[in-house]
């Protein structure tokens, strides 16, 4: 399973590898369906071995994956929420930053997800490309 091979990695993985897993990643998510869930927790596993290089991603890499993100962003789902909301932060994506917080002018968005989109604009507002903020 995707997200267990994932869940697998070590903490700690060069730049060169991590951008061939988030290329390997980009291509079995355009080539066979695949429960978006667990396509974002995924993502979120890759995201923190990436965070954890100290070192931004591709933006090449970052491009396509803002444009997936965007793409599939389901308002109603607080768990889908809160996975892009960690992986935002994780990566520096402005673009998805952006549309979720364009949300928040939506009257149709779920309490429980408008709160947790306005948690992660308090939380990144000013900073959200640089995903090591503060620990400069």
């Amino acid at each position: 399973m995707l997200l267990d091979y994932y869940k697998s990695l070590p903490d700690y993985i060069s730049t060169i590898q991590l951008k061939e897993l988030f290329e390997e990643f980009l291509f079995s998510i355009s080539s066979r369906t695949i429960d978006v869930e667990i396509a974002l927790e995924s993502l979120f596993e890759l995201s923190d071995r990436q965070w954890h290089t100290y070192e931004l991603l591709d933006s090449d890499v970052k491009s396509e994956i803002e444009t997936w993100i965007i793409g599939i962003c389901n308002k109603e789902s607080i768990n889908e929420i809160e996975l892009i909301a960690l992986i935002i932060g994780r990566l520096g994506l402005v673009k998805v930053y952006k549309h979720l917080k364009n949300l928040l002018n939506n009257d149709n968005v779920k309490n429980e997800v408008r709160i947790t989109i306005q948690e992660t604009v308090a939380e990144l507002d000013g900073h959200v490309e640089d995903p090591y903020f503060g620990m400069k």
